[in-house]
């Protein structure tokens, strides 16, 4: 049966082993590209076959060299590339005729041709694309394409329109699905996410220093990630416009499009939250329960979200989303300065809303609490009480001389300034991924449990983890 690596959990190590080298994401990356490259693969030839049959051009290679450089297999800009094509064969037929042609070919000519069109063309435009195009018509002329020749400087120019406009009429006529590479790279980087929070929360709890640097690397690393993201948005954007078969996906390009900054600010936080998790292991330093369990509910829920933007379809996120944003909600309504205190425990209740193994284990957990409770019905405090000593706990046993022995005062276990951090960077990753869900930054910012007596936004933060609804089911 083979594996399912979209919904599994697995480290940073073997996530990015599934997501850059394996079969499954080599044979992925052969069906992205498969129309692409159709679509480069019809224009080249169509473009060649114009040239040369209907104008006459007998060597028309500019035309398929064109279409190749506008269309490619990146997309994205793809009308601002013609125009910039079209711009540098203008320019390097005139600079080569009229001003490197009676120089002929020699080291010091081409090296004259080259810096002088380079110059020239920077004076009109800015685009690298325009400045290397006049500087290779500056070479043809030079060389082999000399005034006089079967191919003339003009003949390149015309080649050149050819491409461009054949090239984006196959892109207008032939369109692939103008998002399909965005989504799948979002879903790409929310695995990685999802990977490194749950190396960061093993990490803490064994203090295994070499998994939570090979995450922070893993993480770093994911820039380029970002900017592929950006890439496909822009050439999604741009297939709408021009095909008039994509006209009615705008406004799910327009969607699609306002994912892409919250997702970039979701790996920014995460890098400072394992930077400051690797600091707070290598002080020697540890968390509270309650903040594991807050990365380990995050990284489950950044694989579901991976998950649904990995299928192709609008009505997986739809039905999807929604359920996403009351999990973060739940684990919103969590994240007070509580937290901080070492003691902190997770929530407990008669069943989790949460699914799969969180559910599962939360329902373990909520059975041996509720024993415990029973247990120690007698003592006047319940299991989860009675399972740890919280540092306020500690303070006043010290001050009533119990907490060290021989009477001796003991000191109260104090938060690191790195479980501040860490907590500070986990309240700003569940408004990045509610943004991701669709959510304006202020009210994402409001569900979260407020830390200030001035919240900037009227709280509106759920009650309990779980809801009344819950509470009256376990009764």
């Amino acid at each position: 049966m083979e594996k399912d690596t979209a919904r599994e959990r697995m480290t940073t190590r073997e996530r990015m082993a599934a997501v850059e080298d394996s079969v499954e994401a080599r044979l992925r990356r052969v069906r992205q590209r498969l129309l692409p490259a159709i679509q480069v693969g019809v224009a080249a030839g169509l473009a060649y076959f114009i040239a040369h049959e209907w104008v006459g051009h007998p060597l028309p290679f500019f035309a398929p060299i064109s279409v190749i450089i506008i269309v490619g297999l990146s997309g994205g800009e793809r009308i601002r590339r013609a125009l910039d094509m079209s711009l540098g064969c203008v320019l390097g037929v005139l600079v080569g005729d009229l001003l490197f042609a009676p120089l002929g070919a020699g080291g010091w000519q081409i090296a004259l041709a080259v810096g002088g069109s380079l110059l020239f063309a920077s004076f009109f435009s800015k685009s690298p694309l325009v400045a290397n195009q006049v500087a290779i018509g500056s070479i043809l002329i030079a060389t082999i394409m000399p005034p006089g020749a079967e191919v003339t400087g003009i003949d390149r120019t015309i080649d050149a329109f050819i491409g461009s406009a054949v090239g984006l009429a196959v892109v207008a006529l032939v369109p692939s699905a103008p998002l399909s590479t965005a989504r799948q790279e979002i879903a790409k980087v929310l695995k990685i996410l999802s990977s490194v929070l749950d190396d960061v929360s093993t990490g803490i709890s064994n203090h295994d220093l070499s998994e939570m640097t090979l995450a922070l690397e893993a993480i770093r690393g994911t820039q380029s990630d970002i900017d592929a993201i950006r890439s496909a948005t822009k050439s999604g954007r741009e297939s709408t416009q021009l095909s008039p078969f994509l006209w009615g996906s705008r406004r799910y390009v327009t969607s699609l499009s306002r994912m892409v900054p919250p997702t970039d600010n979701a790996i920014r936080s995460s890098r400072v939250l394992a930077r400051r998790a690797l600091v707070l292991v290598e002080d020697q330093d540890t968390v509270s329960q309650k903040q594991l369990w807050i990365l380990d509910q995050l990284s489950s829920i950044a694989l579901d979200m991976s998950a649904i933007f990995e299928v192709n379809a609008k009505v997986s996120q739809a039905q999807g989303m929604p359920a996403l944003t009351n999990r973060l909600r739940a684990v919103a309504a969590e994240t007070g300065l509580d937290v901080l205190d070492l003691g902190a425990q997770p929530p407990r209740g008669p069943y989790s809303p949460f699914e799969g193994p969180a559910k599962d284990a939360n329902n373990a957990a909520a059975a041996e609490a509720m024993h415990a409770d029973k247990a120690s019905s007698g003592s006047g405090c319940s299991g989860a009480e009675s399972a740890f000593t919280t540092p306020q706990a500690a303070s006043s046993d010290a001050m009533d001389g119990k907490g060290g022995e021989g009477g001796e005062e003991t000191q109260p276990a104090q938060p690191a300034l790195s479980a501040s951090a860490i907590l500070a960077q986990s309240r700003s990753l569940i408004v990045d991924m509610l943004q991701i869900c669709g959510w304006s930054r202020e009210s994402a910012v409001a569900v979260l449990k407020p830390t200030s007596t001035t919240p900037a936004y009227p709280p509106e933060v759920r009650k309990s983890f779980f809801t009344d609804d819950e509470a009256g089911a376990s009764e």
